[in-house]
């Protein structure tokens, strides 16, 4: 791995850290957890501060020890980080790109259903306005009324035609 590909790598490590503690410090039961251990944490220092009073070598020597493991523990996370990278790298940077591909397919999608939705809309606006027109136009005169079928033929006709024009 390159030196730039590692410090991206820390760098989000980080900041998915950071980003985590402070998720968790929204619940109260975590706070006051995280108050307990510190003030745990407090206490096992001051201990080990009256320690390294007593018995500087000896306390050096234990310290040392405790390093070089946890140094030890942490070279082989890394080395397993590392080897997990580069096994699964390629294989994620695929479905990363699979997954981009796929939403640009669904707002495509999205926004062709959107724009058929709205044709329909209007075409249902359409049928509306007309089933309006026809019963506002069928309500004239009819041939109860005294008016002759001729005439109501042609005012039928020309209410339809009104009708089928687009607005």
């Amino acid at each position: 791995m390159t030196q730039e590909t590692n410090s991206k790598l820390t760098a989000g490590l980080l900041t998915g850290v950071a980003i985590g503690i402070g998720i968790a410090l929204l619940d109260k039961n975590t706070r006051s957890m995280m108050m307990d251990k510190t003030k745990t944490t407090t206490g096992t220092m001051s201990r080990f501060a009256s320690e390294v009073k007593e018995n500087p070598r000896e306390s050096k020597d234990q310290l040392m020890d405790r390093i070089q493991e946890a140094g030890n523990i942490m070279k082989e996370a890394i080395n397993d980080l590392q080897s997990l990278y580069k096994n699964t790298g390629g294989e994620l940077a695929d479905k990363i790109k699979d997954v981009q591909e796929d939403s640009k397919d669904v707002v495509s999608t999205t926004k062709e259903v959107t724009q058929d939705l709205q044709d329909v809309g209007e075409k249902v606006k359409e049928a509306k306005e007309e089933l309006v027109n026809n019963e506002n136009g069928s309500g004239g005169t009819s041939p109860s009324n005294g008016a002759t079928s001729g005439s109501s033929t042609s005012s039928s006709t020309s209410n339809q035609s009104s009708v089928n024009k687009p607005m």
